[in-house]
C-alpha cells in the first residue's frame, strides 16, 4: 500500500496559521490533519460554530493564497464538535 508524501514545511506553516486563526475565534476547536496520496492536505475542524461558513470565512483567503503560491492544496472541512462527544 502506498504511503502519502510527508507534509512540506510550507504546508505545515499554513496549517499552523489556519489553526491559530480558528482558535482565535473558536478556542475549543480541535483539529485532524491528513495528507492524501497526491499530497493534498485535509484539515478537519471540530468546533461549536453555528455555521460551517464561520470557519470557511476565517480560512478562505489563506487557503487560496497557499494554492496559488504552490505552497499547498489545503482543504478545510468544518465539523460539529458533538461528533467527538465535546460540548
Amino acid at each position: 500500500m502506498s504511503q502519502p508524501p510527508p507534509m512540506s514545511a510550507e504546508a505545515e506553516a499554513v496549517i499552523y496559521e489556519l489553526e491559530d486563526a480558528i482558535l482565535g475565534r473558536f478556542p475549543n476547536a480541535s483539529f485532524e490533519v491528513r495528507v492524501s496520496l497526491d499530497g493534498r492536505v485535509y484539515l478537519t475542524v471540530y468546533s461549536d460554530a453555528d455555521d460551517d461558513f464561520a470557519i470557511q470565512d476565517l480560512v478562505a483567503e489563506k487557503t487560496v493564497d497557499a494554492m496559488l503560491s504552490g505552497a499547498a492544496k489545503i482543504h478545510v472541512m468544518p465539523r460539529d464538535s458533538s461528533v467527538l462527544g465535546q460540548s
